[in-house]
């Protein structure tokens, strides 16, 4: 009797010990969740204000380039005319000739 009280409670100590083993690996493991879980949120919200940054950064280069472009019309008018218009239309309504002299 007292060989079997003696494995009982070998086996009793061992599951003891087995449980406290299995009760610090699951705390580390939610600790370690927690920690992950704080990280990917910060990350995501970093993310949001790159993103943010990024569409700020885009509207604002939009809006410098809406006021100082200028129409392709008015920046290349020979060129324009020569595209839309046969060659004796758009060199009738030219200024000056090719030296810079007024046309006859």
């Amino acid at each position: 009797m007292s060989k079997k009280l003696n494995c009982e409670t070998q086996m009793l100590n061992c599951t003891k010990e087995d449980l406290q083993l299995k009760r610090k690996i699951s705390d580390g493991m939610d600790k370690s969740d927690a920690e992950l879980s704080e990280t990917m949120n910060k990350v995501h919200k970093t993310m949001e204000s790159i993103g943010d940054s990024i569409k700020q950064g885009f509207t604002l280069m939009a809006d410098i380039l809406k006021q100082t472009q200028a129409p392709v019309t008015d920046s290349f008018p020979s060129l324009y005319a020569n595209y839309h218009f046969p060659a004796s239309q758009a060199t009738q309504n030219l200024p000056n000739n090719y030296f810079g002299q007024p046309r006859q």
